[in-house]
């Protein structure tokens, strides 16, 4: 059996799970927006209080901090994709045989490892820890993977029994 790729609609399942990484998203994003109006709020009505500058300088580290994580953020457009993956209603289905199983290792990166199925390539690394079912596939095993179309989220794994 050939490599291959269908478009399928999401099931209640991924629509769920797709859910919950958004609101995940929205809630990291939604502290970081409230902590700001909490610092900033309570950076203005200290103006005429003695402990102003500890306020100011504290609202400062604090700001660097959320910058420094903002920064450090692996996909900041996420919420957005997400969106579009709801919206849209589908997810990829790749089906094919694992080709090629390889390990990758960037300067003082974690390792990560590379499946190639068929033209398709997925890395370790991108998937959640629920799919880490990928160590268990073996090359020349058939696999059906779900995956998001603008996301990217690998939402199931399954071996093909031929």
């Amino acid at each position: 059996m050939k490599s291959g790729e269908r478009i399928i609609p999401f099931t209640k399942k991924d629509k769920r799970c797709l859910k919950r990484q958004l609101q995940h998203a929205l809630l990291v994003h939604g502290m970081y927006l409230l902590s700001a109006i909490l610092l900033l709020s309570a950076f203005f009505l200290a103006y005429p209080h003695r402990f102003y500058s500890l306020l100011a300088v504290s609202a400062l580290v604090c700001f660097v901090i959320m910058l420094i994580l903002c920064l450090f953020e692996k996909r900041p457009e996420r919420i957005h994709r997400l969106l579009r993956d709801l919206r849209n209603g589908k997810k990829r289905v790749v089906f094919g045989t694992v080709d090629r199983v390889s390990c990758r290792q960037d300067e003082d990166a974690i390792p990560l490892q590379v499946y190639d199925v068929g033209p398709y390539r997925f890395e370790l690394g991108q998937l959640s820890p629920m799919l880490r079912r990928f160590r268990e596939v073996m090359p020349g095993q058939m696999v059906e993977v779900h995956q998001c179309l603008h996301s990217g989220i690998v939402l199931r794994l399954e071996a093909v029994k031929e």
